[in-house]
């Protein structure tokens, strides 16, 4: 059970930081330039399925991802819908589209809303339950404590700054925005593998399947 959750952690990782690479080189495979401005455009591309799929799996997982309190589960349960409904509300389209529909449901505002939601819920896991397991670090390792505490101050921070930069740029549609949502996207994957670093070190899913940390002792 305990390398089912460390394989769960490191798919997400892998898919979510593959995501833009995937996203680019399969457009530029089938279409060649230009590349849509934002993460969110290649809806309107062929690479559609992958981006779709690629957000709702991410979104299953934080949906059914348990965290070590209520209040954990319930702030990944939230961030996981609107990562699911920015899947099914797509944006409008940039200089990349190449899907020719024009008659594909598009609401860029309430994509760009939950999007900001996503990351907004997930900033807060990061800040406010992100440090709590590191009370059960064994001996051994509690030289790492202030490493870790920095290390989720700093993607949460980024986590909420990343965002609203990328939403100022998208009313732009300024070229370098695409870079920007991808920052934040690897943010993101930055947590959950310095989540499971930390894990690997305090072995706290582990004490926890076996009954041995309470999951309100970390709430």
């Amino acid at each position: 059970m305990a390398y089912t959750y460390y394989g769960l952690r490191w798919g997400l990782a892998a898919m979510a930081f593959t995501l833009p690479v995937v996203l680019v080189v399969g457009q530029l495979w089938m279409h060649g330039l230009p590349l849509p401005t934002s993460i969110s455009g290649y809806y309107h591309t062929g690479m559609r399925n992958w981006f779709v799929a690629t957000l709702v799996a991410l979104g299953l997982f934080l949906l059914l991802y348990q965290g070590f309190s209520l209040p954990e589960s319930l702030f990944l349960n939230l961030a996981g819908l609107a990562v699911v409904l920015v899947a099914f509300l797509p944006t409008g389209r940039d200089r990349g589209s190449t899907d020719g529909d024009a008659h594909v449901f598009t609401s860029p505002q309430l994509h760009g809303s939950f999007a900001l939601l996503a990351f907004a819920f997930m900033a807060v896991v990061v800040l406010r339950y992100g440090p709590k397991t590191l009370e059960h670090m064994p001996p051994e390792h509690r030289d790492t404590i202030p490493k870790f505490r920095l290390a989720y101050r700093i993607i949460g921070a980024l986590m909420v700054v990343l965002p609203l930069t990328s939403w100022a740029l998208s009313l732009r549609q300024d070229w370098w925005l695409f870079g920007v949502e991808v920052a934040a996207l690897w943010v993101f994957v930055a947590y959950w593998v310095a989540k499971t670093i930390e894990f690997r070190l305090d072995a706290a899913e582990t004490r926890a399947l076996g009954g041995d940390l309470s999951s309100q002792s970390a709430s």
